[in-house]
């Protein structure tokens, strides 16, 4: 079964996720209308589950990943600790393999309604997500955000088998 690694899933999760676009974005699942997904959001916890197994996709002691959100487009960016300072402009392919498993990004535009936000992705590390629009349930709470929803590891030709991707972002100033 091929699958992806734990930080390139991580990286990618993301991010992805047929509404209409509001201007402010209110939140409906109990939140106050001053809420928004409209900021910056930090990742705390990841896992998917494929298959009945639930794997970890993020570790936050070892990377970062924000996410950030405007009125119409999305981004985010993901790094792990394990960069080493380059000696050269011209890497190695070796230092090429570190820098891609330890940096990932993407973005595009997005809608969000009735409590979906669907990413349209137009941009990102892993070739196979651009193009893509892929759907999730919003859950916002204060400054907790929840992500979830199907992910479609199989369409993405990542794996043969697609998951459930959970994830839960901290909102950040």
């Amino acid at each position: 079964m091929k699958l992806l690694s734990t930080f390139g899933l991580g990286s990618v999760l993301l991010f992805a996720s047929a509404c209409t676009t509001h201007t402010h974005h209110p939140i409906a699942n109990n939140a106050s209308s001053a809420q928004s997904l409209v900021g910056s959001w930090q990742l705390m916890h990841e896992e998917i589950r494929i298959n009945g197994k639930t794997i970890p996709t993020f570790n936050p002691a070892t990377h970062k990943m924000m996410k950030l959100f405007n009125d119409t487009h999305f981004a985010f960016v993901s790094h792990g600790d394990k960069r080493p300072r380059f000696t050269s402009y011209q890497l190695t392919l070796e230092e090429k393999v570190i820098a891609f498993e330890n940096f990932g990004g993407g973005g595009g535009r997005y809608t969000f309604a009735d409590g979906y936000l669907t990413e349209h992705i137009e941009y990102m590390n892993y070739p196979n997500y651009e193009g893509e629009s892929i759907r999730f349930k919003i859950t916002i709470d204060g400054d907790t955000l929840i992500q979830e929803g199907d992910y479609p590891i199989t369409r993405l030709g990542l794996g043969d088998a697609d998951g459930y991707l959970y994830s839960v972002f901290k909102r950040i100033e």
